[in-house]
């Protein structure tokens, strides 16, 4: 059996003197991973680059196999390894969190689509920071763990959130927190209306989506910790910031 369907490059493990084993992200079918036999030829090389998009051609004789893939470039998006560590470490850690976190075989048309225009974005003068934060909140409900940010856990109410619970991620008003307060994190505004006024909210957001990306990868560590890309997205923001 075989499909065919757009997507774009997550990384390659090498197997044996020129294959390797690819993974990708597509449109229609989820994440896949297959083999290219050609994998270290020069061609290929240039293609093989994380976030290049791809034309994917898979071919299994049972849909549970690993199969192969034929790919041919659409798109390359390499510029963004020369837009600045921030970018480069955004595209690397949108890379490794889709590859560690999501199923094989399973569709995420939204998260598919959100994705790619991220990515294009990233290319752009926009501020894009902000929407990478969306696409990791997005990432969280697709893995299970979405954040509820309509209301307060406790009054129900959708004024003046300003927390989020770190073992249920669900906002808590002022109100609501009381003496709980110092236990919360508290709720940096963009992620409610989707506007920065300050870089430093930016921050604040991706050390609580990270808190919540740590169970997707270590639901019962002790000491569950983020891929090392993730890990340096942040530390090239916090970088910039001190400046």
């Amino acid at each position: 059996m075989d499909w065919q369907d757009t997507g774009f490059f997550l990384s390659a493990k090498p197997y044996g003197e020129h294959a390797a084993i690819a993974s990708v992200m597509t449109k229609h079918h989820g994440k896949r991973s297959g083999m290219i036999w050609n994998a270290k030829s020069k061609k290929m090389a240039s293609i093989l680059t994380e976030g290049n998009q791809l034309s994917i051609v898979w071919r299994a004789r049972l849909h549970e196999l690993l199969g192969t893939f034929k790919v041919e470039l659409e798109k390359q998006r390499t510029e963004i390894v020369f837009s600045g560590p921030i970018a480069l470490n955004a595209l690397n850690s949108i890379c490794t969190l889709l590859d560690s976190l999501l199923p094989q075989f399973d569709p995420h048309r939204k998260l598919y689509t959100e994705t790619v225009r991220l990515l294009d974005k990233i290319n752009s003068t926009q501020n894009w920071l902000i929407d990478y934060l969306e696409w990791e909140i997005l990432l969280l409900k697709e893995i299970g763990f979405g954040l509820d940010l309509e209301k307060c856990a406790v009054t129900n109410s959708e004024k003046n959130l300003a927390y989020i619970s770190p073992k249920s991620g669900c906002a808590v008003s002022k109100e609501g927190a009381g003496e709980w307060a110092s236990k919360l994190f508290p709720l940096p505004q963009c992620m409610l209306s989707g506007k920065v006024k300050e870089q430093e909210e930016i921050l604040d957001g991706l050390q609580i989506t990270g808190h919540f990306l740590k169970k997707g990868f270590h639901p019962h560590s002790g000491l569950p910790k983020l891929p090392h890309s993730r890990l340096r997205l942040e530390s090239s923001i916090r970088k910039k910031l001190s400046k």
